[in-house]
C-alpha cells in the first residue's frame, strides 16, 4: 500500500466542505495565478466572493484548481527511528477539484451564495439576513463580485502513515501521545482509524479500545454514562457535553461501543482536577477504572501537574490505590452544604500512575 491513499468523491467533498479557505489557481495569459480565498459549498458549486476588479475578476471562463488540505499532525524522524534523520513528514487530507470559474449574476443567486458564505464564516450569526431587495444589502450585493467554481472532476488523497509498519506506527502514536501538542491527540484518532491493522496506542485487556480525543459519537456516549450521577443531578446534556468538549479525555471503547469515560482540567503545571469518571455498569469489576484513571493521570494535559485533585463520595479506596490521599471531608456544594458528605483527594508529584500497559 502507497504512502497516499486515493478517496472517494464523498470524501473528498467532505474535505473541501469543511475548509475555511481555499488554495485557486491558474494559469492566464501564460503565467501562474494562485491566492487564497473563502469558499462555501452550495448546490454542488464553490462559490467565492470579492472585488468585482479583483484579479478573480479575468478567470472567469479560464480553468481553475481548487485545493483543499488538512494537516494532521507533523511527525519528526525521532518518532519513526531513535537516530536515523529524515526530514520531518507531514501526514495530512486534501482534496482538489478542477473546473471552470463562472459569473454569478442573477441577484436572488448571489444573495444564496453570499448567505452561504455567511453561513459558513461567521455561523454564530449576528447580521440581519441577506435579502438582495433590502435597501441595506441592494447596493451592495450589486457592487461585489460573486463567482463560483463549476466543477469538473474532484480528488483527494490521504496521508496517515498507511504504509508504516507496525513498530513503526506504534513509534508515531506513542510520539504523538508522548509530544501532546495542539491536534496531536486527534491525529492519534485518525492514524488509527485509517491503518489497515487498527493499530492501538495501548493495549487493554479484553481487546478494547482507548480513546484519547472524542468525536461527537464519543461526546454523546460519554455523557449517556455520566448523566444522572449523584454529583451531575444539577447538569442538562448540555451542559455535559460543553464541559467534555473544554477537557482533557479518555475513554475505553468495546467494539465500537464507549464504555468508560474520564475528564480533567488543568492549567499544564500547577494544579488538575479530575471529574466524570464512570465505567458502565456492565464491565465493572475488571480493573478496568485504574486503567482509565491511569492513562488520564498520564495524558499530556496532566501528566506534568504538581498537584492532582478530585472529589469523591465512596471511591476513596480505590483513589488511594493510585496515589491519592485525602486532604479535606466535608459537605460543601455550589450554595452551601451539600447533600452528602465529600472527599477531597489529591495526588503531588506530577508523575504518572502506572497505567499497566
Amino acid at each position: 500500500m502507497g504512502a497516499h491513499v486515493p478517496l472517494e468523491a464523498p470524501q473528498a467533498w467532505a474535505i473541501v466542505a469543511r475548509a475555511r479557505e481555499l488554495s485557486i489557481a491558474a494559469v492566464i495569459d501564460g503565467k501562474p495565478l494562485i491566492r487564497k480565498m473563502h469558499a462555501a459549498l452550495l448546490d454542488g458549486r464553490l462559490v467565492l466572493h470579492g472585488a468585482p476588479r479583483s484579479a478573480k475578476s479575468v478567470w472567469v471562463g479560464a480553468p481553475v484548481v481548487a485545493a483543499a488540505e488538512e494537516v494532521v499532525a507533523r511527525i519528526p524522524s525521532w518518532m519513526r527511528h531513535p537516530e536515523r534523520a529524515c526530514p520531518a513528514t507531514t501526514f495530512y487530507r486534501s482534496a482538489q477539484v478542477i473546473g471552470h470559474m463562472v459569473p454569478i449574476e442573477d441577484p436572488e443567486a448571489r444573495s444564496r451564495g453570499l448567505s452561504a458564505l455567511m453561513a459558513r464564516l461567521q455561523p454564530e450569526g449576528g447580521y440581519r439576513p441577506l435579502d438582495p431587495d433590502d435597501p441595506m444589502y441592494r447596493s451592495a450585493l450589486r457592487g461585489l463580485g460573486v463567482w463560483a467554481v463549476e466543477p469538473e472532476s474532484i480528488s483527494g488523497v490521504i496521508k496517515l502513515g498507511q504504509d508504516l509498519r507496525g513498530g513503526e506506527i506504534l513509534g508515531v502514536l506513542r510520539g504523538l501521545w508522548d509530544r501532546g501538542g495542539p491536534g496531536d491527540l486527534e491525529a492519534i484518532e485518525l492514524i488509527c482509524d485509517a491503518h489497515p491493522s487498527r493499530p492501538r496506542l495501548r493495549s487493554i485487556p479484553g481487546g478494547l479500545m482507548l480513546r484519547c480525543h472524542p468525536g461527537e459519537d464519543d461526546i454523546a456516549a460519554s455523557v449517556a454514562l455520566v448523566r444522572g450521577q449523584y454529583w451531575n443531578t444539577r447538569f442538562d446534556d448540555g451542559i455535559l457535553a460543553e464541559a467534555l468538549r473544554r477537557s482533557a479525555w479518555v475513554g475505553l471503547s468495546d467494539a465500537g461501543q464507549l464504555i468508560a469515560t474520564a475528564r480533567g482540567i488543568s492549567d499544564g503545571t500547577k494544579r488538575a482536577w479530575i471529574y466524570d469518571v464512570v465505567v458502565a455498569s456492565s464491565h465493572r469489576g475488571r480493573g478496568l477504572g485504574t486503567i482509565l484513571v491511569s492513562t488520564l493521570l498520564d495524558h499530556p494535559a496532566i501528566r506534568r501537574v504538581h498537584d492532582v485533585r478530585l472529589h469523591t463520595r465512596d471511591a476513596m479506596a480505590f483513589y488511594a490505590s493510585l496515589g491519592f490521599v485525602e486532604v479535606r471531608r466535608d459537605r460543601a456544594g455550589p450554595l452551601g452544604p451539600g447533600p452528602y458528605e465529600r472527599s477531597e483527594m489529591a495526588r503531588l508529584g506530577g508523575a504518572p500512575a502506572s497505567a499497566g500497559a
